[in-house]
């Protein structure tokens, strides 16, 4: 949810380890709308989040995948 941590990740050379930047989201309920709408390998989170937190972002992401 944080900008400038979304800002440095997405000018990590992502796709050297064959990765693209396909979404972002502002908060743990937008995450896992898009989650469940896009094929996602990889998913980077924050602990604490506006909505819903990073933990309960990761159990909803377990359960359903």
């Amino acid at each position: 949810d944080d900008f400038a941590l979304r800002y440095i990740l997405k000018r990590f050379h992502w796709k050297d380890y064959n990765f693209n930047i396909i979404a972002e989201a502002s908060d743990g309920k937008e995450a896992l709308e898009i989650i469940n709408k896009l094929n996602i390998d990889l998913v980077i989170t924050d602990i604490r989040m506006p909505g819903m937190d990073g933990i309960e972002l990761i159990s909803q992401i377990n359960k359903q995948y």
